[in-house]
C-alpha cells in the first residue's frame, strides 16, 4: 500500500511473494526483499522482477530487515525460522547483486539504519523478547565492511526491537542516545508497531 502525502490518497499493488522490506531504487522502482529472495517492483506497472540470489541458504531462515545507505548499498539480515538458532546473518548487497556476508551467527538481524554521518551503521541482533543494539563502527557510504563495536544496549526494552526505534509487544517507540542512554519514549496505541518514518 502506497500512502500519497500531497492529498491523502492511498493506492494497492499485489507482490508476487511475502515481503519483509522495502526501499527505493532511485529509478522510480522498489528493491524487496522478499522472504526467500530479492526483486525489483514497478509501483506504477505492478511489473515484478526476480533476482538470482546465491550465497544464502534459505532451508531454515528468510530475509529480514533491509535498508540503504547514502551510497545506495543496500544491507539486509535473515533471521531463524524458530526465532531461536543462531544461523542467521548480516549481508551487504552491492551493484553486482552479490550477497556478501559481513556477520554470521544471529537469530534475528533486525532494525538496520545509519548514523548523520554515514559512520557507523546500527543493527539490533534480536535473540529473544530482550535485544541488543550494537552499533558497526567503520562504515563508509562507500558499503566497506563495518565491524563490531562494543555492545551498546541490551534488555533495556519491553518489547522485541524491531525497524529502528519500534518495539515489538512494547506499545511505544523509544529514542536512545549515542552513549545507550534512553532519550526519550511515545507511547502508541498499537502493541506491534514496525518500521516507521519521519515526514
Amino acid at each position: 500500500v502506497v500512502f500519497r502525502l500531497r492529498d491523502g490518497a492511498t493506492e494497492e499493488r499485489a507482490l508476487p511473494f511475502r515481503p519483509s522490506c522495502v526501499v527505493p531504487d532511485g529509478q522510480g522502482g522498489l528493491v524487496v526483499g522478499y522472504k526467500k529472495g530479492l526483486g525489483r517492483f514497478d509501483f506504477e506497472s505492478g511489473r515484478a522482477e526476480q533476482w538470482p540470489i546465491s550465497g544464502v541458504g534459505f532451508s531454515d531462515v528468510s530475509f529480514n530487515d533491509g535498508a540503504c545507505d547514502a551510497a545506495g548499498t543496500f544491507w539486509i539480515g535473515t533471521r531463524h525460522a524458530g526465532g531461536h538458532a543462531p544461523v542467521a546473518a548480516h549481508y551487504r548487497l552491492g551493484p553486482d547483486l552479490r550477497p556478501a556476508c559481513r556477520r554470521r551467527g544471529l537469530v534475528v538481524s533486525n532494525g538496520i539504519a545509519f548514523s548523520p554521518d554515514g559512520r557507523r551503521m546500527l543493527c539490533r541482533f534480536t535473540a529473544g523478547p530482550h535485544g541488543c543494539l550494537r552499533p558497526r563502527s567503520g562504515h563508509r557510504h562507500a558499503g566497506r565492511a563495518a565491524l563490531p563495536d562494543r555492545l551498546h544496549r541490551q534488555g533495556l526494552s519491553p518489547g522485541w526491537l524491531h525497524g529502528g526505534v519500534a518495539e515489538i509487544e512494547g506499545w511505544r517507540i523509544a529514542c536512545y542516545a549515542p552513549d545507550g542512554r534512553q532519550d526519550r519514549t511515545i507511547a502508541l496505541p498499537v502493541a506491534k508497531p514496525s518500521t516507521l518514518a519521519f515526514g
